[in-house]
């Protein structure tokens, strides 16, 4: 091929490879190897001309012409991986989380997004080391964590963790809290060359927490000492009834209003004292206070001597129990268990106001028993169930609005039964009743 017109193809790619570079502008450097190329072909002809003086049918002229061929396919495929480049860089910037990469051992900014400008208050940071740029971050662990990763090529994940940045400049570092994530970047030998940062603010998540985690203290605290405060007028007030009865017997005074209205002060204090004594147990839960005395039972025994001492004071109707007639033991604290029972035969009637019989049941396999309390009540809506032993939890239903309760009794059989190793459950449907079963593992 004539000289001239490969020095005019030649041209004419030097011409396309200056274009790229003026469109790829500050990422210019992508097309040197190529504008390298180009150089190194024009060296070429002239190498040829100098030695053969007509490089028409030369080899090296014919290679020349085949990489002058080729170049411009290249420099197409250079623009067209450009694109894509910033394409994904647009996505990176319109993330919701904040985002940057380090380059090198020095972790020199090459991106950063508005998320993480705004998460350090910072927007000059490219071309800044980030110990130069965060300077009150030094200290904190963090530039030790990307050395670490930098050199090892282990990514590491933190969660929630404190930081002191300064984000307006004033000298007085904030604290904030963040979840990272800072993973390495390789080239194509696979040797770490940066580090990316992938960070979420979570500051507003964390302090709310905390502020409930607080209140949750002080609502602990105050359950606790009015619980306290309450057991001392209630043994007074027992106690006077107590004397009042014994009056009443020694004169052989047959008053039988007298008599009705002390059995009603009397059920009305062992109901006050359940209440109590539940308050005091959602505090001893709270701080992990609350232990069992575990010994041997016959769960069935158990079952039908709480019914029978406290039947009149939970106003039962229709008590319907099945019991077997062998033993069922299990492992487990009798006032814990009686205190089980109680409040959900107490929930049965609760919620049934239209009356209907209340089914208990005791029964046993090889491995557990089982107690379960059926009702056909008011029933319990789907939504609810996954809630209901939650503390402090009340079903938000039209007759349920209206039945007295604090929403801690399941929460406190909840945890019992949980402490002897055993289950709860409830099966339910709106307007026709619920069923409750207890699970507890057997005596060895």
């Amino acid at each position: 091929m004539p000289t001239n017109i490969l020095d005019q193809q030649l041209a004419d790619v030097r011409r396309q490879a200056n274009q790229l570079v003026a469109r790829l502008g500050a990422d210019a450097t992508t097309a040197a190897p190529f504008l390298q190329a180009v150089t190194a072909l024009e060296q070429r002809i002239v190498d040829t001309h100098t030695l053969q003086g007509d490089v028409q049918a030369t080899t090296p002229a014919s290679r020349i012409k085949d990489q002058a061929d080729t170049l411009p396919q290249a420099i197409s495929d250079i623009a067209t991986a450009e694109a894509e480049r910033q394409r994904l860089l647009d996505v990176l910037r319109q993330a919701p989380a904040a985002i940057c990469t380090l380059a090198g051992p020095e972790h020199i900014f090459t991106f950063t997004n508005p998320r993480y400008e705004q998460l350090v208050g910072r927007h000059d940071l490219i071309g800044q080391s980030v110990r130069a740029a965060l300077p009150e971050v030094e200290g904190q662990g963090f530039f030790e964590l990307l050395d670490q990763v930098y050199a090892t090529g282990v990514p590491f994940i933190g969660r929630e963790v404190p930081i002191l940045l300064d984000r307006h400049n004033t000298g007085a570092p904030e604290q904030a809290f963040v979840s990272f994530i800072y993973a390495p970047l390789r080239d194509a030998s696979e040797r770490v060359t940066g580090i990316f940062v992938h960070a979420v603010d979570v500051t507003e998540l964390v302090v709310a927490r905390q502020q409930a985690e607080a209140a949750v203290v002080l609502r602990e605290q105050f359950l606790s000492i009015a619980a306290h405060e309450l057991k001392t007028p209630l043994a007074s007030l027992l106690g006077y009834v107590g004397v009042l009865q014994r009056r009443l017997r020694l004169r052989g005074d047959n008053d039988e209003r007298m008599e009705r209205a002390l059995n009603v002060i009397l059920a009305q204090s062992g109901r006050l004292t359940r209440l109590i004594e539940t308050l005091l147990d959602v505090t001893r839960i709270h701080q992990g206070h609350l232990s069992l005395e575990a010994a041997p039972l016959d769960l069935g025994a158990l079952t039908v001597r709480v019914l029978d001492e406290v039947g009149v004071t939970l106003e039962l109707r229709d008590i319907q129990m099945m019991v077997p007639s062998q033993a069922c033991l299990v492992l487990g604290d009798s006032l814990r268990l009686e205190q089980v029972i109680v409040n959900l035969v107490q929930n049965a009637v609760k919620y049934s106001p239209a009356g209907g019989p209340i089914e208990v049941t005791v029964g046993c396999t090889s491995s557990e028993g089982w107690l379960s309390v059926r009702d056909y009540g008011i029933g319990i809506p789907e939504a609810a169930l996954p809630h209901l032993f939650e503390r402090f939890y009340r079903v938000q239903q039209g007759q349920a609005n209206v039945i007295a309760g604090m929403g801690i009794g399941l929460a406190v059989v909840n945890e019992i039964v949980t402490l002897h190793g055993g289950t709860i459950t409830v099966e339910s449907t709106e307007g026709e009743g619920s069923t409750f079963t207890m699970c507890l593992p057997r005596a060895v």
